[in-house]
């Protein structure tokens, strides 16, 4: 059976540096078959001007030079909404979410998890400026240095009312009661931040990897681990 990680929820900033813990972890990740990335790995990111900040691109030599033999897939989160070949240019596959594949004989069911919350206006109203032509047009226009601080500045409003609790409740709704989601035996999902598995083990949440959280899938299952 092969071993299988799930990472989400880095949110590594432009202007930070990766910690010695997770580099540590990084190094490591020929230990896996495959690892996926369900979104928000950076806090924010933007492809225009062929710029890419520093650290992030150390981060992504990193994760490629020591992975060589590790399929690497990767899920846009609401941190890193825009359509980029930069996951390509590192061997890192970009996926479609939700996206629907069978790991060690289990249906599953991957995605980052923000558009289980779609039905918050805040949140529509979010996604339709930050995803608006015009915007992303002028958006481009502005200086590398400037459009960094803004952008984290901007994706930082994406936040909720709910508690994390509420949050999880209402994910495990959404997925029990949508057909789409029912196809799988398991979805695997970040955006909340919080390790969490469902009584009934339906429900994966990775927690966030800034936190040291991430998920694995081996021969005794799917289940929680930190760095």
């Amino acid at each position: 059976m092969n071993d299988i990680a799930f990472i989400s929820d880095y949110h590594l900033r432009f202007n930070e540096g990766i910690s010695s813990q997770h580099r540590a972890f990084l190094e490591k990740l020929d230990i896996f078959d495959k690892v996926f990335f369900l979104g928000d790995i950076f806090d924010f990111y933007f492809p225009f001007n062929n710029y890419i900040p520093p650290v992030f691109t150390e981060f992504l030599q990193l994760i490629s030079e020591s992975s060589e033999q590790t399929e690497l897939y990767y899920i846009r989160g609401n941190h890193d909404l825009w359509k980029s070949d930069i996951w390509g240019k590192y061997g890192i596959m970009e996926l479609e979410s939700p996206f629907h594949t069978e790991l060690n004989g289990i249906k599953a069911t991957l995605l980052h998890g923000d558009k289980i919350f779609m039905a918050h206006m805040k949140q529509r109203h979010m996604y339709k400026m930050l995803n608006n032509s015009f915007n992303i047009r002028m958006f481009s226009l502005i200086p590398n240095a400037i459009a960094y601080k803004s952008g984290t500045f901007v994706t930082g409003r994406f936040s909720f009312d709910q508690s994390k609790d509420d949050m999880i409740k209402q994910a495990q709704l959404t997925i029990h009661n949508n057909d789409e989601f029912n196809k799988s035996d398991i979805v695997i999902m970040g955006h909340i931040h919080i390790p969490f598995i469902g009584a009934d083990r339906k429900l994966h949440i990775t927690g966030a990897f800034k936190e040291g959280n991430y998920m694995i899938m081996n021969e005794k299952g799917v289940h929680i681990e930190h760095i």
